[in-house]
């Protein structure tokens, strides 16, 4: 596996196959306390250790999965006046919440809106013209 920092916060690693994943930094939160319920999902330092965070880094699946099917999705200002964002899926939620810089993941959607085109292919096979195109989010896991 090769690895290249490509912006703050993010990597992207490369498989000797020529897949290509990105890897986004963000924190985990471990659980200190009972599995949080339903009503809990409004206080999540309640269950989690705020205190000790572990920097970690999520797949962009990994990340999509937690926003996706997320328990907990808050929007918090940090000590140095940065916003972030804490999230966890439903399945995680007894085990920890990540948290990820906003404009990190507000950059992660923005690089996925686009679909800048970045290869355009195009066969033609007994008259028939087929043309490909493959935009920047479909070289990226």
């Amino acid at each position: 596996m090769q690895s290249a920092d490509l912006a703050a916060g993010s990597k992207f690693r490369v498989s000797r196959d020529g897949n290509v994943t990105r890897y986004l930094g963000t924190q985990r939160f471990e659980s200190i306390n009972r599995t949080p319920r339903r009503l809990d999902r409004f206080s999540p330092e309640r269950f989690h250790d705020i205190e000790r965070p572990v920097n970690t880094q999520l797949t962009v699946g990994s990340l999509c999965n937690q926003i996706i099917h997320s328990f907990v999705f808050q929007l918090y200002l940090e000590a140095d006046c940065t916003t972030s964002v804490l999230l966890v899926s439903d399945r995680d939620r007894g085990k920890h919440f990540n948290g990820i810089r906003f404009k990190l993941l507000a950059d992660l959607f923005d690089y996925v809106g686009r679909e800048d085109v970045i290869e355009s292919r195009r066969t033609i096979v007994d008259e028939d013209e087929k043309v490909t195109n493959i935009s920047n989010h479909d070289t990226v896991d």
